[in-house]
């Protein structure tokens, strides 16, 4: 099972922690798993607020403001 939390942004793991009004992704490392949860072992702090749940919508609403790399 996949963490709801995780996304993969060009291949990399990340989770999208709070900054002030906005999220951002942060890569993290991710250690064991099982069928319920994931390990973080690099890249999120104690006390850090990160999308636990539909991380997606994150992930889509970053992309729009994404410039086009076209």
């Amino acid at each position: 099972m996949k963490s709801p939390a995780l996304q993969s942004i060009e291949g990399r793991a990340v989770v999208f922690v709070r900054n002030g009004e906005k999220f951002e992704a942060r890569e993290v490392e991710i250690g064991e798993r099982d069928s319920e949860s994931v390990e973080i072992t690099f890249g999120v702090l104690e006390g850090d607020v990160y999308a636990a749940r539909n991380s997606f919508i994150v992930k889509a609403e970053l992309a729009k403001g994404a410039p086009d790399n076209d």
